[in-house]
């Protein structure tokens, strides 16, 4: 125990911005298992032009895979579609082919519309969130022609695992200096 009584637990938060802000940081099991509930979705990539069509809420369908779902979700800057597909006989998920063609909408002739073919399907916690170049800045990628070559991806897993580690390092109070410090702060309080 660092100060030999739980008395002063609080200053980890009050000298902390990011504990006090996200709660005390998880196991990397408990993180990934957190992660994965809040992202269950489907995540599919296209350099289809999504701006107008492929809404949330709209119902879409695999040409080949018949894979069916609604949409939750767009992020235009990177030409994804986040889907929730429906469950298969086995009540499993669903998912679309690597590099089919989906549709949007519920009739033949809105599907014959909003149509835009995938280059890549995956479960949404690992779908990229982001890209970084070699020096490690986050960069814009042209979602139209996906040009990654030489950039890093990375996922909503490992961007949350980063954001649980850098929770872990946290600021503390000198156990010599603790009384002090915290006899100040109740004197500053009552002023």
């Amino acid at each position: 125990m660092l100060y030999d009584t739980p008395d002063y637990h609080w200053t980890f938060f009050f000298m902390n911005d990011g504990l006090r802000e996200s709660g005390w940081p998880l196991s990397e099991r408990e993180m990934r298992a957190l992660v994965k509930k809040r992202y269950p979705h489907r995540t599919v990539t296209t350099q289809s032009n999504i701006a107008s069509n492929f809404l949330p809420g709209d119902f879409v369908i695999g040409k080949t895979s018949g894979t069916t779902g609604r949409v939750i979700e767009r992020n235009l800057d990177l030409g994804q579609i986040v889907i929730a597909s429906d469950k298969n006989d086995a009540g499993l998920n669903n998912n679309f082919g690597q590099t089919e063609q989906i549709a949007a909408g519920t009739t033949a002739e809105e599907q014959a519309v909003n149509t835009a073919t995938l280059i890549s399907e995956s479960q949404q916690f690992n779908a990229p969130l982001y890209y970084k170049n070699t020096s490690g800045d986050i960069v814009d990628i042209d979602p139209y022609n996906q040009t990654t070559s030489g950039l890093v991806p990375t996922t909503i897993m490992e961007d949350n695992i980063n954001f649980n580690d850098r929770l872990k390092e946290i600021t503390v109070i000198k156990p010599s200096r603790i009384i002090s410090v915290v006899s100040e702060y109740f004197k500053l309080l009552k002023a």
